[in-house]
This record gives structure tokens, C-alpha cells and sequence, in this order.
């Protein structure tokens, strides 16, 4: 999106909400102990809210950056300093949710993307300055040998097995631990947002799984207990990866989505 504005003549600059999560001591738990990495709770929002205040009046901020391996929020001298007539890109899952404590009628996110500047907000987590929102997803357009549709949800965690591993330092079963966590927010807090949304963005391509497959493949390949739901999930994605022929890493281009998880990207990595 830098760049597409960019040949109009708009100058941007990105912000991840990502880098706004809690230290993951302090992160909200599952009422199985484990992590809700996907709670708006697990983000510092007052941190964020007050930095996009700012930013929005024309301060130069020292943003912060969450480094997942260790899993704490640091500083690494990453400023943002909007000049006149440049736009600021937010990017993050949570950008639209609603406050889960407000069950007002009035929390609405509509009633705060018209507002001027960016502050707490009762009615709702959104971003309140003048918005325009992109709802990027994965819609992808294959079929299976035996004529069926590929899950786009199936594409999208070995998207996140191949990530969490080459970013995050986690092998495959923490992935697929979390993946019900993460489908559950999904459906109640994701989907719907689409629904605001002003323009939305398949960003399937049709060799990805070719591409993913040399590095998910052997992942998988580690995981010795295939008993239970989790046993049953892998075995169904070792037996999608097996119908597509890998694709060597050399012949993707640089700028391609795949390499946000594969590496190499020509674009500055925020993860």
C-alpha cells in the first residue's frame, strides 16, 4: 500500500499494532492457563491510543517495537513523524474491535471513524481519525485433485506454521495449540469487521502452498503424536501439502506477499 500511494504521489508510513502487545507476563490467560494472545486486553491500548494522538497532531513519536522471541515490548529508536498531506498506515487485527467490556447500543464503530484525532474511546476500540479501512483477507481460488475447494482456513495456518517458526521461534504444535483460540476470535471479532470495511483485499495467489510447502512439510514431519483433533489436523495438512509440487524460493519475486513468511523481502520486516 507504501507503494501504490507512493506512484500517486502520497507519501506513508506504516504502524504495527503488533508492536503494541504486553510484555506476555502480563498477557490474559485462557481459562486453560494458556495465553489469549488474541484478546484486545493482550494490547496496550492506552500506550497506543495516547502515540496516535500524538502522531495525528503532528509529533514525532519513538514507537515501540515487540521483539516475540523474548517476548517483551523494546525500543530500538523507530520514530514516525507525519508531515502535511502524508497518511499513516495501521496495520493489525485488533484495529477494529470493539470494547468486549461496552454493550451499550452506542458501541458502534462507525460512530468514531468520522472523528479527528484518536483518543480512548468508551464506545470502541476503533481508529477514530479519518479512516479509510482495508480488510485484507486469504480467499483462494484452488481446488483439490478431487475436485473439492481448498479450505482458505487450511491455507492460512500453514501461513501462520511457517511464520510462527521463522519470526517467533515456535514450532508447529504451539501453533496448531492455538489455532482454535484464534478461529474462535475469528468468527466472533474478525469476520465481522469486513462488514466496515471500505475495500477488501484477497491476497491469495494461486502457487502458495507450492511455495510453503518445503518449509511446513518438514514441521509438520516433527510432530510424533497424531492422536486427538490436533493428530487428525495434521495428517489432513500433510495430505493438502502432498497434492502440490514444492516451488523453489529462488523464483519468487522479492516484493511477494510469501516472502512476509518465507523471508527475504525487500520490504523492511517489522516482526
Amino acid at each position: 500500500l507504501r507503494v501504490q500511494l507512493g506512484t500517486y504521489g502520497i507519501m506513508a508510513m506504516s504502524l504495527s499494532m503488533d508492536n503494541y502487545f504486553v510484555d506476555r507476563v502480563n498477557t490474559p490467560l485462557r481459562p486453560d492457563g494458556s495465553y489469549d494472545f488474541e484478546s484486545p486486553k493482550a494490547m496496550d491500548l492506552d500506550l497506543f491510543n495516547r502515540e496516535i494522538d500524538l502522531i495525528a497532531q503532528g509529533a514525532e513519536v519513538e514507537t515501540p517495537y515487540y521483539d516475540f522471541r523474548q517476548g517483551k515490548r523494546v525500543y530500538r529508536g523507530d520514530k514516525i513523524h507525519l508531515e502535511k498531506k502524508q497518511v499513516l498506515l495501521v496495520e493489525g487485527i485488533h484495529a477494529l474491535n470493539k470494547d468486549e467490556e461496552d454493550d451499550s447500543e452506542n458501541n458502534e464503530i462507525d460512530d468514531c471513524c468520522d472523528k479527528v484525532t484518536v483518543v480512548e474511546c468508551k464506545s470502541c476500540l476503533c481508529l477514530k481519525i479519518k479512516t479509510c479501512i482495508v480488510y485484507i483477507t486469504v480467499l483462494n481460488p484452488l481446488d483439490r485433485a478431487d475436485g473439492t475447494n481448498v479450505n482458505p482456513a487450511d491455507v492460512r495456518l500453514i501461513r501462520r506454521i511457517v511464520r510462527d517458526n521463522q519470526y517467533r521461534n515456535l514450532n508447529a504444535m504451539t501453533t496448531l495449540n492455538q489455532w482454535s483460540g484464534v478461529r474462535e476470535m475469528e468468527i466472533e471479532r474478525i469476520y465481522p469487521s469486513a462488514n466496515f470495511a471500505d475495500y477488501i483485499v484477497n491476497t491469495s495467489l494461486v502457487y502458495e502452498v507450492n511455495v510453503l510447502k518445503p518449509y511446513v512439510l518438514p514441521l509438520l514431519n516433527d510432530i510424533k503424536d497424531l492422536s486427538g483433533e490436533q493428530g487428525e489436523l495434521v495428517r489432513h495438512l500433510l495430505g493438502l501439502v502432498d497434492e502440490f509440487e514444492a516451488m523453489p524460493m529462488d523464483n519468487i519475486p522479492l516484493t511477494s506477499i510469501m516472502r512476509e513468511f518465507i523471508g527475504g523481502s525487500t520490504f523492511k520486516k517489522s516482526l
